[in-house]
Protein backbone atom coordinates (compact mmCIF):
# COMPACT_ATOMS: atom_id res chain seq x y z
CA UNK A 1 0.00 0.00 0.00
CA UNK A 2 1.28 3.67 -0.88
CA UNK A 3 0.62 5.97 1.98
CA UNK A 4 0.44 9.75 1.19
CA UNK A 5 0.61 12.59 3.50
CA UNK A 6 -0.39 15.96 2.55
CA UNK A 7 1.73 18.51 3.51
CA UNK A 8 1.35 21.46 1.00
CA UNK A 9 -1.03 23.88 2.49
CA UNK A 10 0.40 27.20 4.31
CA UNK A 11 -2.45 26.94 6.93
CA UNK A 12 -3.20 30.48 6.50
CA UNK A 13 -6.29 30.35 9.35
CA UNK A 14 -3.06 29.63 12.30
CA UNK A 15 -2.45 33.21 11.00
CA UNK A 16 1.38 32.48 11.17
CA UNK A 17 4.02 32.29 8.41
CA UNK A 18 4.89 29.25 9.56
CA UNK A 19 3.45 26.24 7.48
CA UNK A 20 0.75 24.93 10.18
CA UNK A 21 1.98 21.09 9.60
CA UNK A 22 5.01 22.22 11.44
CA UNK A 23 3.32 23.59 14.28
CA UNK A 24 5.06 21.62 17.91
CA UNK A 25 2.44 19.61 19.69
CA UNK A 26 3.83 16.42 21.78
CA UNK A 27 7.44 18.53 20.92
CA UNK A 28 7.18 17.06 16.63
CA UNK A 29 5.93 18.69 14.10
CA UNK A 30 1.86 18.20 13.90
CA UNK A 31 2.58 16.17 10.38
CA UNK A 32 4.80 13.82 12.36
CA UNK A 33 1.67 11.83 13.78
CA UNK A 34 0.29 10.94 10.72
CA UNK A 35 3.34 10.31 8.76
CA UNK A 36 3.84 7.78 12.00
CA UNK A 37 0.89 6.08 10.99
CA UNK A 38 1.61 5.90 7.13
CA UNK A 39 4.95 4.63 7.90
CA UNK A 40 3.61 1.64 9.93
CA UNK A 41 0.84 0.76 7.90
CA UNK A 42 2.58 1.42 4.05
CA UNK A 43 5.47 -0.03 1.87
CA UNK A 44 6.10 3.47 0.84
CA UNK A 45 4.51 7.17 1.90
CA UNK A 46 4.99 9.90 -0.20
CA UNK A 47 5.04 13.79 1.09
CA UNK A 48 3.21 16.37 -0.64
CA UNK A 49 5.29 19.48 0.33
CA UNK A 50 4.12 22.90 -1.15
CA UNK A 51 4.35 26.08 0.98
CA UNK A 52 7.93 26.43 2.56
CA UNK A 53 8.71 23.09 1.10
CA UNK A 54 12.48 22.58 1.84
CA UNK A 55 11.08 23.55 5.68
CA UNK A 56 8.71 20.79 5.74
CA UNK A 57 11.08 18.10 3.76
CA UNK A 58 13.88 18.93 6.41
CA UNK A 59 12.17 19.12 9.66
CA UNK A 60 9.87 15.92 8.30
CA UNK A 61 13.21 13.99 7.33
CA UNK A 62 14.92 15.27 10.67
CA UNK A 63 12.57 13.68 12.56
CA UNK A 64 11.93 10.73 10.53
CA UNK A 65 15.60 9.67 10.83
CA UNK A 66 15.78 10.27 14.47
CA UNK A 67 12.62 7.76 15.01
CA UNK A 68 13.07 5.20 12.16
CA UNK A 69 16.82 5.40 10.93
CA UNK A 70 18.26 6.39 7.55
CA UNK A 71 17.46 3.69 5.98
CA UNK A 72 13.70 3.79 6.12
CA UNK A 73 13.98 7.59 5.31
CA UNK A 74 15.91 6.74 2.43
CA UNK A 75 13.77 3.66 0.61
CA UNK A 76 10.05 3.99 2.22
CA UNK A 77 9.58 8.13 1.84
CA UNK A 78 9.91 10.45 -0.80
CA UNK A 79 8.91 13.84 -1.20
CA UNK A 80 6.73 15.52 -4.26
CA UNK A 81 5.91 19.73 -4.71
CA UNK A 82 2.57 20.51 -5.76
CA UNK A 83 3.26 23.98 -7.48
CA UNK A 84 1.12 26.34 -7.95
CA UNK A 85 -1.11 24.94 -4.72
CA UNK A 86 -4.45 23.47 -6.09
CA UNK A 87 -5.79 21.56 -3.45
CA UNK A 88 -6.22 18.08 -2.20
CA UNK A 89 -7.28 16.60 -5.10
CA UNK A 90 -4.29 18.36 -7.39
CA UNK A 91 -1.96 17.26 -4.36
CA UNK A 92 -3.10 13.21 -4.81
CA UNK A 93 -2.15 13.65 -8.61
CA UNK A 94 1.02 15.33 -7.71
CA UNK A 95 1.62 12.09 -5.74
CA UNK A 96 0.63 9.70 -7.95
CA UNK A 97 2.29 11.30 -10.84
CA UNK A 98 5.34 11.56 -9.00
CA UNK A 99 5.88 7.76 -8.14
CA UNK A 100 4.91 7.28 -12.39
CA UNK A 101 4.62 3.57 -12.70
CA UNK A 102 5.83 2.68 -9.15
CA UNK A 103 2.05 4.11 -7.96
CA UNK A 104 0.50 1.20 -10.27
CA UNK A 105 2.38 -1.62 -8.69
CA UNK A 106 0.36 -0.86 -5.43
CA UNK A 107 -3.29 -1.28 -5.82
CA UNK A 108 -4.44 0.22 -2.35
CA UNK A 109 -3.57 4.37 -2.01
CA UNK A 110 -4.29 5.48 1.68
CA UNK A 111 -4.22 9.60 1.61
CA UNK A 112 -3.89 11.49 5.17
CA UNK A 113 -3.69 14.89 5.93
CA UNK A 114 -0.82 16.18 7.48
CA UNK A 115 -2.72 18.01 10.55
CA UNK A 116 -3.97 15.12 12.13
CA UNK A 117 -1.77 15.04 14.62
CA UNK A 118 -3.18 12.70 16.72
CA UNK A 119 -3.84 10.23 14.59
CA UNK A 120 -2.19 6.63 15.29
CA UNK A 121 -1.08 3.22 12.89
CA UNK A 122 -3.88 1.57 14.42
CA UNK A 123 -6.59 3.55 13.63
CA UNK A 124 -5.47 3.36 9.94
CA UNK A 125 -5.22 -0.34 10.68
CA UNK A 126 -8.54 -1.07 11.07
Amino acid sequence: MIGILLAAGRGTRMKSESPKVLFRINDEPMCFGPLAALIDNCDKVVVVIGYRGPDVKEAITQRAIEVYGDELVRNRLSFYTQNPPRGTGDAVRTAIEGLGKGATSHPEVLVVNGDLALLRPTTLKK
